[in-house]
C-alpha cells in the first residue's frame, strides 16, 4: 500500500483527501510528534511553546454545519443547541450568549469558540506552564480575512478559525489578499514567529523587538491579542480571557 501511494502523482493524492488536518512527522522537516515533544516524552525539558485562538473561531463551523448545508441556523435550533451542550446550566447560559442584533448562527458561533476552543486552550495553558517557556495569543482582528471559504454576512466581521494564516504564509486554501492596512501586522507576525522559532522567544533583541512586549505565561500569565481596532498589538491579563470567553459556564475558573 504505502508503495501503491508514493508511486501517485501528488495532484491526485492532494486533490482526493480535502485537507490535511494533522502534521505529517518522520521526515526531516518534522522529525517527531508535536505532542511528543510539548509533553516532554523522551525529549529534552523546557521546550518553548508558541500557543493560541482566534476570537472567533466558530463562525467557520457554523458556516459549514449550517449556511452551507442546508440553511442558516434558526433561534428553535440555537436554543436546542444550547440547551445540549450546557446542561443544567442552559437557563444560566442563554442570557450569556443571546444578545440583540445578533443572529442565533452568531451566537452559536460564539458557544463553539468557547466551549471548544478559548477554554480548553486555557487549560491547556495552565498545563504547559510550569514545562517551559510559554506565549499564548488570541487574533482579534475586526476584519481578517476568512482563509477557507467566505463566511456569510452575519457571520464575517471578526477573526475566524485559521485567521492567522494569511498573515503568517502564503500557502492557504483560498489565497486572501489582505488588506494594505494590516501588511504592517502580517511582517510584525511574520518576524516574531520567525524569532520564536529561531530562538525561543518571540520578543527577539532590543534593537529589533516590537514595541509590544510579549511576555511568557506567568501564573495566570497573559495573553498577547492582536489586532483590536486597527493593527496594533496589546496584552492582557489571563484573567480577562477566561471572563471574555465565559469560562465559567464550561467548568473553568477564572
Amino acid at each position: 500500500m504505502l508503495d501503491c501511494l508514493r508511486a501517485l502523482p501528488v495532484e491526485r493524492l492532494v486533490g482526493g483527501a480535502g485537507y490535511y488536518w494533522s502534521p505529517a512527522t518522520g521526515t526531516p522537516t518534522l522529525p517527531r510528534r508535536p505532542s511528543d515533544i510539548v509533553l516532554n516524552r523522551d525529549a529534552r525539558p523546557g521546550m518553548p511553546v508558541l500557543a493560541g485562538t482566534t476570537r472567533d473561531e466558530g463562525t467557520l463551523f457554523t458556516s459549514a454545519f449550517f449556511d452551507r448545508a442546508g440553511g442558516p441556523l434558526t433561534d428553535a435550533g440555537f436554543d436546542a443547541l444550547l440547551a445540549a451542550a450546557s446542561g443544567a446550566r442552559a437557563a444560566e447560559a442563554g442570557p450569556l450568549y443571546r444578545a440583540d442584533g445578533r443572529s442565533p448562527g452568531r451566537s452559536w458561533s460564539d458557544v463553539i469558540t468557547d466551549r471548544a476552543y478559548a477554554c480548553p486552550g486555557l487549560v491547556t495553558y495552565r498545563a504547559l506552564a510550569d514545562r517551559g517557556p510559554l506565549y499564548v495569543y488570541e487574533l482579534a482582528v475586526p476584519d481578517a480575512p476568512s482563509p477557507f471559504v467566505a463566511l456569510p454576512p452575519d457571520l464575517a466581521g471578526g477573526s475566524a478559525h485559521g485567521a492567522e494564516m494569511p498573515y503568517l504564509f502564503d500557502l492557504v486554501p483560498a489565497d486572501p489578499e489582505l488588506p494594505d492596512d494590516q501588511r504592517a501586522l502580517a511582517d510584525e507576525l511574520v518576524a516574531r514567529w520567525a524569532r520564536f522559532a529561531t530562538t525561543g522567544d518571540p520578543n527577539g533583541a532590543a534593537a529589533d523587538a516590537p514595541t509590544t512586549r510579549w511576555p511568557a505565561w506567568s501564573g495566570e500569565g497573559s495573553v498577547l491579542t492582536i489586532g483590536g481596532p486597527g493593527p496594533a498589538t496589546t496584552v492582557r491579563p489571563g484573567p480577562e480571557f477566561a471572563t471574555a470567553h465565559r469560562c465559567g459556564l464550561w467548568g473553568v475558573r477564572s
